[in-house]
Formats: C-alpha cells, structure tokens, sequence
C-alpha cells in the first residue's frame, strides 16, 4: 500500500508540474509599450510639492 501511495504522489507531483510550466510557456508576450512621460516643466512644478519637484527634476539629493 505504501509504495501505491508513493507512486501515486510522485506521478501527481510531475503531472502537475508540466501542467503549471505549459501555462506558463504558452502566456504570450506582454504587448503593453513603455511610453515615457513629456510634460513641461511648470506641469512638473503644478503636479509635485516643491521638495518632490526639487528631488526628481532638479536632482536635489543630498551628499553622498
């Protein structure tokens, strides 16, 4: 009984794994593009606080 049950649990094992990888290889490509934001830089001032806008845009870090 006991070796019933071991064949049994490894047979489910690898039928689930080839299972869970063929959906997975067949997923396709993602197909949404990366568009880059163009805004000016008073869209920039009016959308961030000042601190934020003196950090993302001016590169105001502090030194290393």
């Amino acid at each position: 009984m006991q070796r019933r049950r071991f064949l049994f649990g490894t047979l489910s094992v690898i039928a689930g794994t080839s299972t869970f990888q063929r959906a997975f290889a067949a997923a396709p490509p993602s197909t949404v593009a990366i568009v880059p934001v163009v805004k000016t830089e008073a869209e920039w001032k009016k959308l961030l606080t000042r601190e934020q806008f003196h950090v993302l845009r001016e590169e105001g870090t502090e030194y290393p």
